[in-house]
Order: structure tokens, then sequence, then C-alpha cells
């Protein structure tokens, strides 16, 4: 549950609470409504550091918040937290072939960049 700039007046978790349809009652949010099986460093890339730290506090199974987070206020239900695991190579390779490319890609800009520097002389004035 998303609030851009200020959170409901009240005890809002109670509304949420006795709501049939909860996520209905918030702002759009980019990412959606539900967040599912999120690793912590895409949390705290999306929320910031003190959004994951509330997140793992929060009590299970029952609204929260108003969380603060780097984009707003959040009213959070954790259902589930699970441990890391380790991944198989076959449910990352998309994700690492693509890493390469742009890789691939940055190296070929930066080399394309750096040698048309040369023909360059840049000032700034003081």
């Amino acid at each position: 549950m998303f609030f851009e700039t200020a959170a409901p007046e009240g005890d809002f978790t109670e509304t949420l609470r006795a709501s049939d349809t909860p996520l209905s009652l918030g702002e759009p949010f980019w990412l959606g409504n539900r967040l599912q099986a999120y690793d912590e460093s895409v949390l705290v890339n999306a929320f910031g550091e003190a959004f994951l730290s509330a997140a793992l506090a929060a009590p299970r199974q029952t609204w929260t918040g108003p969380v603060q987070s780097d984009r707003g206020l959040h009213f959070i239900k954790v259902d589930d937290v699970r441990p890391p695991r380790r991944l198989d190579y076959g449910d990352v390779r998309e994700l690492l072939e693509e890493d390469w490319r742009l890789a691939q890609r940055l190296e070929t800009l930066n080399a394309i960049v750096a040698d048309r520097r040369k023909a360059y002389d840049i000032h700034v004035d003081p």
C-alpha cells in the first residue's frame, strides 16, 4: 500500500485489516501492489535500507505502517521471509548473458568516446 506524500488520517491499518479489497485503497505504485519473492538487494534499491529493516522486523500476516521509504509512505503486510538461496545456472543464464552484452556495449562505447576525445582540447575558464 503506497502513498507518495502523506498517510491517511486515523488508524489506517485497521481500515486495511477490515477491507475485503485492501490493495485498492492506496495510490498506484510503479512496482505494483504485491511484491513476491524479491531479493533484499532489490528491495534496498527500490525502497532504501530503512524500509528493508522495517519490513524484516514487521510482524507477519498483518498490516503495519506507515513505513517510510525513499519513494513515500507504505503500509505493508509481510506474508513470509525466506532465507537467500543459491540459484542454478539455468535460472540465471539469461540474466548473465544480458549483463555480459551490456558490459560489451559499454566497453565499446567507452573506447569510441576515448578515441574521439583525442581530437579535442577542452578548456574551462575559471
